[in-house]
């Protein structure tokens, strides 16, 4: 392997970017912080092919010389490989420069699965584990595309464990199946929309998305929930600044746990973040109460 720059106008694009989306913002951002090639502080990765040369690491770093206007770009340049061994590097040193999302990681399992790899070739192309890899490969191909879709956009609900719930659904058809999983999925989606409008309003309102109907704050003492106003509120706190997918998941342990005194847990922490302003025989906010004997 040489160090040598090359011309940008001879790099052909990867054959598979771990990385989905290209963020714009970014690759401005890192055009900013390279002005000219002596500022370029990483080689990218090509392999030589005939020619021309074939991009492994650095779609950034040639996105922003591009940006930048530069004719040529310092590379580690190899001989040709192979695609399993081009598509590991490509996973690995974006996974290293910055975490690649849940479904860019089971978007590369399955690529590494259409080219013929198996488990143990998975697990050494990535880093992961046997079992990880069996699971985000496993979410990746059973779940439908309308779930892709919110996952790949980030949903707040599309993390690991409910999408691996959702993924092991199986009815009598296929057809079954995907609708099962669509309910599943819609029902998720709801009860999480709903807890991250109640734990924070404000950003829920500011990303474009309705705005959350408010109740005019009747109380006059104790008010711990950012509630529509006017009211006859004179004391006003924050709420605590809770995840919302942290809190579902809380809540939705608890009740599946079963535990005595598991439907006052919930009671509790729901009345923490202000969804709820009394717990039976506990506590009273309307009341200006903190404990009932």
């Amino acid at each position: 392997m040489s160090t040598e720059m090359i011309p940008l106008a001879l790099i052909d694009d990867p054959e598979f970017n771990s990385r989905v989306d290209v963020d714009t913002a970014k690759i401005k951002a890192l055009a900013a912080s390279m002005p000219t090639p002596d500022m370029q502080l990483q080689p990218i990765t090509v392999e030589r092919v005939s020619q021309r040369y074939l991009l492994v690491a650095g779609s950034r770093r040639v996105a922003a010389a591009r940006l930048n206007g530069w004719s040529e770009i310092r590379a580690e340049v190899r001989e040709e490989t192979d695609t399993l061994r081009r598509m590991s590097d490509n996973f690995k040193e974006n996974e290293q420069r910055e975490d690649l999302t849940l479904y860019e990681q089971a978007r590369a399992i399955a690529a590494f699965k259409d080219k013929g790899a198996k488990g143990p070739e998975i697990s050494a192309g990535t880093g992961y584990s046997k079992q990880m890899v069996s699971n985000l490969g496993g979410m990746y191909e059973r779940l439908p595309a309308p779930i892709h879709a919110d996952w790949r956009a980030g949903h707040k609900a599309a993390t690991f464990n409910v999408l691996q719930r959702i993924a092991v659904i199986s009815k009598k058809t296929p057809e079954a199946t995907e609708q099962a999983q669509l309910e599943a999925w819609a029902n998720v989606v709801k009860l999480t929309d709903k807890y991250d409008a109640k734990l924070d309003p404000d950003e829920h309102e500011g990303n474009g998305a309705t705005p959350v109907p408010r109740k005019p704050c009747k109380r006059t003492s104790g008010c711990t929930k950012k509630q529509g106003h006017p009211g006859d509120c004179k004391v006003t706190e924050e709420t605590f600044d809770v995840p919302t997918q942290r809190f579902f998941d809380l809540v939705t342990a608890v009740k599946k746990s079963k535990l005595p005194g598991g439907n006052l847990a919930i009671a509790c922490m729901k009345a923490l973040v202000g969804e709820i302003n009394k717990v039976k025989d506990v506590w009273d906010a309307d009341a200006g109460t903190q404990a009932v004997q």
